[in-house]
């Protein structure tokens, strides 16, 4: 037939038999699993996977993300949290009743790989924190600890603390 008007590409410009002229070609890795599954990977960033239902894209970040977060998780619930002590303690201000939740919260927030202690008036001591946050922003972190201690309804367990600082994370 004849072309489309305004339509600048054409098969005859970019054969698809021909992998290698596809600007694709330099960044993609095709591979196939173990499994017999046929993956290709793109821009060191996506994996494009094929699936019974067509085909799944992938953020390889993400699912490193994910990969991290059950592992954490894994490792939390089973008591086993590595800490990272801090040469000198982080003295971080709070609110009067941010303080007393925290105070009363000690327990726990050891048994998620945090050591703080009371240090006077509003004031704790970070001490330690789970190795995996990689120093984080303690005010910051604190409050939103506070904050979920502090939902209504029944008081949150160690699960529901560990998902919303997985997930501050």
């Amino acid at each position: 037939g004849s072309p489309i008007p305004g339509n600048t590409t054409t098969s005859a410009t970019m054969p698809v038999s021909n992998p290698t002229a596809s600007p694709l070609a330099e960044t993609a890795t095709p591979t196939t699993t173990d499994e017999g599954i046929r993956a290709l990977q793109i821009h060191d960033c996506y994996l494009v996977l094929e699936t019974p239902e067509g085909m799944a894209v992938v953020d390889q970040h993400a699912l490193h993300e994910r990969v991290l977060y059950e592992q954490f998780k894994q490792r939390v619930l089973e008591g086993r949290v590595e800490q990272q002590k801090l040469l000198v303690p982080e003295t971080v201000e709070l609110a009067a009743a941010e303080a007393a939740v925290v105070g009363e919260s000690t327990e726990l927030l050891e048994s998620l790989g945090f050591g703080i202690e009371a240090f006077g008036n509003n004031t704790v001591l970070v001490q330690a924190y789970p190795a995996m946050l990689r120093r984080p922003d303690f005010p910051y972190l604190l409050r939103e600890l506070v904050e979920t201690l502090e939902q209504p309804g029944p008081s949150p367990g160690r699960r529901d603390i560990l998902e919303s600082l997985l997930q501050m994370m």
